[in-house]
C-alpha cells in the first residue's frame, strides 16, 4: 500500500471516529426516554423534580455509563446509570421476578461526581419496582420505578444522614443485563 493511501485511510478514520462522538454528543436525552423492552440501554426518572437520564456518550476507552447485573448464585440484580453531569443512581433488588411489584432493596445516589458526597437509601425495602421484562437469556431487563428516600448514610465516614430525603419519580428503565 502506498504512504499517501495509509495517510488518507488513518484520516479517514479518524474523522469517522470523531463524527460518530459528536453524534452520540448531540444525542444526550432531553426528556425521559421512552418506554421499551429491548435492551436498548436507557434509564430515566425524575429526582425532586429534575430530569435525571443516563448518558449516552461512550467512549470505546470509558466504561458504559448504564448497566444490568444479575447474580444466579446470590439471586440479586443490580441496575445503574450515570448521567452526563456525573451523577449516578444504583437499585439493588433481591429474588426479581418479572411482571411482579417487588420493593428494592437499596438504593445509592450520587448526586454529582463520585468523589463527592453521596446517598445510601434503603434499609429493609424501599419504594417499589416492576420488571416488565427479565430474560435472562436474551439478556435483557425492563421495569419501572419509584421510591421516596431517606438517608441512612452518606459516603463522609458513613455519617449518618437520616433527614436527607429525596423522591424519586416517574423511573422506567430497558438495558442489557449481564447474568452471573
Amino acid at each position: 500500500m502506498k504512504p499517501l493511501k495509509l495517510i488518507e485511510i488513518t484520516f479517514m478514520c479518524l474523522f469517522f471516529l470523531y463524527s460518530c462522538d459528536n453524534i452520540k454528543e448531540n444525542e444526550e436525552f432531553t426528556e425521559l426516554p421512552q418506554k421499551s423492552e429491548s435492551g436498548i440501554n436507557t434509564l430515566g426518572c425524575y429526582i425532586d423534580g429534575k430530569l435525571f437520564v443516563n448518558s449516552k456518550k461512550t467512549v470505546f476507552w470509558k466504561n458504559n455509563p448504564i448497566g444490568a447485573t444479575y447474580s444466579k448464585d446470590l439471586r440479586l440484580l443490580s441496575l445503574g446509570a450515570d448521567s452526563k453531569s456525573g451523577a449516578s443512581i444504583s437499585l439493588l433488588v433481591l429474588n426479581p421476578k418479572e411482571n411482579v411489584r417487588k420493593k428494592i432493596n437499596e438504593v445509592i445516589y450520587y448526586p454529582t461526581k463520585k468523589n463527592e458526597s453521596s446517598y445510601i437509601f434503603g434499609g429493609k425495602e424501599i419504594g417499589e419496582i416492576i420488571l416488565t421484562k427479565f430474560d435472562t437469556i436474551n439478556m435483557v431487563v425492563s421495569g419501572q420505578f419509584q421510591f421516596p428516600g431517606h438517608s441512612r448514610f452518606s459516603n463522609e465516614s458513613f455519617k449518618h444522614l437520616g433527614d436527607s430525603v429525596i423522591n424519586v419519580t416517574s423511573g422506567r428503565f430497558d438495558i442489557q443485563l449481564a447474568v452471573h
